[in-house]
């Protein structure tokens, strides 16, 4: 029995077969001929296929040539939904004998995904022509950009803290300590609302600008020029990972690009048959323009623009992320050095490094949108992670600024309820999302436990510095100790939550 919906006039019936047909191999791994199918049977073994080159082949053969497992998600034996499409060139496919097209509907999106590569592969060779040179020429964008950012995670793994902070120290102990930038005397805003304003967009598609952690940004806060250039010094390779970062997650793929060039070719396509009364939309509200853009939208193969892109955005974002938490942490420790201790410089340093926390926090919430966006379930619980790691982060580099010795009742009862606030918040975070990821992904066991491993428990360990920092706090009215705060910095430079001094 033939596949539904393939040309009946192409299809070999197994039972009418001639002699030389029904000793054709049809099943290449198992070696059965076509005389030993059960006709009567559903098995995706026992299912024919033939192709354009008239060569027969079971579905099942088919499928595992053509690699359909890579385009959908099978369940209990079920096709079940869409799987992200594979990252990285697809060929054409071809008749495993003769090398003839795979024209079978079967198998369109492989088909009209291979297309699309090709077309991809035809532009880096019309641009290279056009330009000379060009680095990526014969490399797919994704692979390039997987490198790239695995290299600039990898280029930031030497940096040191305490050499950083040292060699900062010795320049700031010279500065006398001096009022913040001020273009306006009656502009009440602080410095870290100005650089906020200019840097943090709700809508921005990308990291923050580097600029944001520059010493031109750093002068904003009282600092001087010298110091300024000092902290570019330091951070130079922080900045320069971070920046490959951002020029990732700025790349508009070529697969993108031809998808836009396909769509709009399409959309002509379809807008001069309407025109010419050949094709009749359907009796709905529906303008012509509109539907041949959704007639161009389909015939592409792609309904709705390729996402993959948005893997390596989010990707991007949370490199990002993770440099960004090593400026932070640099700036903290340079309040805590004992040369520094009773200079007019802390107060522009903790201001400076509120910014940077609000950064830090803005882009991952971008980091969810984008994974919400490009329907990546598993990116949107590690996106939350971070954000969860950013919230907790602030609280805590705000512990670190309070002076060692008693504080106040109304400023521990502060700290107290914010850190109550921040646990309930977690708690009801790691509910709702790995309820929300169950049910968008079917709530399959391996999902289930792939949400457990990779969220819940270090979701729940975020949740407990929560409940430890409170409950220190409640116990106590006295401040951290300096040697608990460079701890809690060196934890938090290293992304590491679970070496913080007991009760942090």
């Amino acid at each position: 029995m033939p596949v539904c919906g393939e040309p009946c006039e192409w299809q070999t019936c197994s039972t009418c077969a001639t002699a030389a047909q029904q000793e054709q191999v049809v099943d290449l791994i198992m070696g059965t001929r076509m005389n030993e199918i059960d006709p009567t049977s559903d098995e995706l073994a026992d299912i024919l296929v033939t192709l354009p080159c008239r060569h027969t082949f079971t579905v099942e053969t088919l499928d595992g040539h053509c690699g359909i497992s890579d385009y959908y998600v099978r369940r209990d034996g079920v096709w079940s939904g869409l799987a992200p499409t594979p990252t990285d060139i697809q060929k054409s496919l071809a008749c495993p004998l003769c090398r003839g097209p795979v024209n079978t509907k079967r198998y369109g999106r492989i088909q009209k995904r291979a297309d699309l590569d090709m077309a991809e592969q035809v532009m880096y060779q019309s641009w290279f022509l056009a330009n000379i040179t060009n680095p990526m020429i014969g490399q797919n964008v994704a692979n390039s950009s997987r490198r790239a950012l695995q290299e600039a995670a990898q280029s930031t793994e030497g940096f040191s803290l305490e050499t950083e902070t040292e060699r900062v120290v010795q320049i700031l102990a010279r500065q006398t300590a001096s009022e913040p930038e001020d273009d306006d005397e009656n502009d009440r805003s602080t410095p870290a609302d100005k650089a906020k304003l200019e840097f943090i967009s709700s809508k921005s598609l990308f990291p923050i600008n580097v600029e944001s952690m520059r010493g031109k940004t750093l002068k904003r806060f009282g600092f001087s020029g010298a110091v300024a250039k000092e902290w570019n010094k330091c951070i130079w390779n922080l900045m320069t990972a971070y920046n490959t970062a951002v020029t990732i997650s700025q790349e508009r793929f070529p697969l993108l690009r031809t998808y836009d060039a396909a769509v709009s070719v399409l959309d002509r396509y379809y807008s001069e048959l309407l025109a010419k009364g050949e094709v009749v939309p359907p009796n709905t509200v529906i303008s012509f323009e509109d539907f041949a853009l959704l007639k161009a939208k389909a015939a592409s193969g792609f309904p709705a623009p390729p996402k993959a892109h948005l893997r390596f955005r989010v990707e991007a974002f949370w490199t990002a992320i993770d440099i960004r938490f090593k400026v932070v942490a640099l700036v903290e420790s340079l309040t805590l050095d004992p040369n520094l201790r009773n200079s007019g410089t802390v107060e522009g340093l903790r201001a400076f490094n509120v910014f940077l926390m609000d950064c830090a926090k803005h882009d991952a919430q971008r980091a969810i949108d984008l994974s919400e966006e490009s329907q990546s379930q598993r990116q949107v619980l590690r996106s939350v992670l971070l954000l969860m790691r950013a919230e907790w982060q602030a609280f805590a580099i705000r512990a670190t600024s309070c002076k060692p010795g008693p504080r106040s009742p109304i400023v521990v009862q502060g700290l107290i309820e914010e850190a109550e606030d921040g646990c309930i918040k977690a708690k009801q975070v790691i509910e709702r999302r790995r309820r929300t990821f169950l049910e968008r992904m079917g709530g399959h066991p391996d999902d289930q436990t792939w949400a457990y491993d990779n969220f819940v428990q270090p979701a729940e360990e975020y949740v407990n510095k929560w409940v430890e920092i409170r409950t220190r706090i409640r116990e106590t009215s006295r401040g951290l100790s300096d040697e608990e705060k460079r701890q809690i910095i060196q934890a938090l430079a290293e992304g590491n939550t679970r070496e913080l001094p007991i009760g942090q």
